[in-house]
């Protein structure tokens, strides 16, 4: 809900009964008023600037680093803390002026639209800005989208990932978590004897994934998603659409595929189980369970393009390394031996309490 003084900033935008302030802008003989509360709530630097021991006298007050289009959007985003840019020179220019006077949340929507439009950019101009004004997190995503190329002409695959590794070349960007503005991937790893398949939280390098009634985390030893001419489909009620992506099994085989769903803002990638007839994805710290309308992730590629340790049989928690699920050598992808089955007798009493007794040994000991 919009706040009052919010509501009433907007009000004054424009309002020239409550200016007492102008800045002028000798290229273009420009005047541009405001009202010095206004501005001194907002930034430390006009409160310093009007209400410090050093207040300035000058009115106007000239403005020579700034051109006034940029500076008039700057005090529109003051008063209605609405932003518009059309190009990365605008969100450029009105991030300087933002940085100049200290109004981080004008930095904020600049930094936030550059990454929502960074495809569109130079990416070694972006890099080169960020750099002038120590902007690490949009540095860091600038480097990422610069070594990130997946490839559609290939099968998907699943890349082993170990703590300290670089982020694959080929990862798959499922969608873009709004908290950080950073892309998230798909990543399963084992639990329990499951293989789970979740979001993969790109910046963190760590994936979370649904299990028992809660979110489990990963920080290591974990797959990530690359490649693949891939595409999400809406899909429900756990059925298994044509061409669907196989991400993961539980332990008595049932295959897992993988799902993505938004929830509060947030998309979120989890787990679609067939046999329960639903998606079930990590949120906060809980297993969330989602029926029907999500998106199931596709494969265009055909199942005998794919490598010959596919993704939906090989994966690196394999008790036997050099079993490639092709035991007769034809080519054909064995199915998965299901678990031995313990009779239930045999797991509460120890197996020698049925084993008939030695008597020779007991007589000849007597003897």
């Amino acid at each position: 809900m919009e706040s009052v003084i919010c509501a009433r900033k907007k009000e004054f935008w424009g309002q020239e009964r409550f200016n007492d302030i102008t800045f002028s802008f000798p290229d273009d003989n420009r005047v541009l008023q405001a009202n010095k509360t206004i501005l001194a709530l907002c930034s430390p630097v006009f409160e310093a600037m009007f209400f410090g021991d050093l207040a300035e006298q000058r009115n106007p007050i000239p403005i020579v680093d700034v051109d006034s289009t940029y500076f008039e959007a700057f005090l529109r985003y003051i008063y209605t803390e609405e932003f518009h840019a059309e190009s990365l020179d605008d969100a450029q220019n009105l991030f300087y002026v933002a940085h100049k006077y200290e109004v981080t949340t004008i930095e904020a929507a600049c930094e936030r639209y550059m990454i929502q439009n960074l495809k569109k950019f130079d990416i070694n101009e972006l890099i080169a800005f960020a750099d002038m004004f120590s902007m690490k997190n949009l540095i860091e995503l600038c480097r990422v989208y610069m070594n990130h190329h997946p490839r559609s002409d290939v099968p998907a695959c699943w890349e082993l990932y170990k703590k300290g590794d670089p982020l694959p070349v080929g990862t798959v960007f499922a969608d873009v978590d709004p908290t950080n503005n950073w892309p998230i991937g798909v990543g399963r790893f084992k639990l329990h004897g499951d293989i789970l398949p979740g979001t993969f939280y790109i910046k963190d390098m760590c994936v979370k994934a649904a299990y028992g009634g809660q979110a489990h985390t990963a920080e290591d030893e974990f797959e990530i998603l690359c490649n693949g001419n891939l595409d999400w489909v809406p899909a429900g009620q756990g059925k298994v659409v044509e061409k669907a992506l196989p991400g993961g099994r539980c332990n008595y085989n049932e295959e897992l595929f993988i799902g993505k769903v938004e929830r509060e803002g947030k998309k979120f990638v989890g787990k679609i189980h067939p046999s329960h007839g639903c998606l079930y994805i990590p949120y906060l710290t809980a297993e969330l369970r989602v029926p029907d309308n999500y998106l199931m992730l596709t494969d265009k590629h055909e199942k005998n393009e794919r490598q010959k340790r596919p993704y939906y049989d090989y994966h690196p928690y394999d008790d036997d390394n050099d079993d490639d699920d092709d035991d007769n050598g034809d080519g054909d992808d064995e199915p998965r031996a299901q678990p031995r089955r313990i009779p239930l007798v045999q797991r509460f009493f120890p197996s020698n309490l049925f084993r008939p007794l030695n008597l020779s040994n007991s007589s000849s000991r007597n003897n």
